[in-house]
């Protein structure tokens, strides 16, 4: 990857334990998901994704599929000059478990809060400052 490349791209902020439970995935589901939350990153539309039902527009969930079951990333791309990746988790079944819904639901009140308080702001401000 160039550095031109690099200056594209925007940020992933992580809520919760997001990144660390994505890190747990198979290597393959890894791979995927990475992939596509980059080309997110860097403003274009990921591979396999569909809009999140829930309150707020603008959730979206990207999705992969390998031989041990379904793996998604939820995130929320309407604060520019981010992406806040809300939960990052495996399906056993095709529907997603309420207790992942709530995760989310949760993690995106949060947000709204520290977005109104301005908390969200500094903390934006302290991972560019360490770029």
């Amino acid at each position: 990857m160039n550095e031109s490349s690099q200056e594209n791209r925007i940020p992933v902020v992580w809520r919760g334990n997001s990144q660390k439970c994505l890190r747990k995935f198979l290597n393959e589901a890894k791979s995927n998901l990475g992939y596509n939350l980059d080309l997110v990153q860097t403003g274009k539309d990921p591979l396999d994704w569909k809009p999140f039902p829930c309150s707020e527009q603008g959730v979206k969930e990207l999705r992969t599929e390998v031989t041990e079951g379904f793996y998604r990333v939820v995130y929320y791309l309407k604060i520019q000059g981010c992406v806040v990746v809300l939960h990052a988790f495996q399906k056993s079944k095709r529907r997603t478990d309420k207790k992942d819904v709530r995760t989310i639901e949760t993690r995106l009140t949060r947000l709204r809060k520290d977005l109104e308080s301005g908390v969200f702001y500094e903390e934006l401000k302290e991972l560019q400052k360490k770029k």
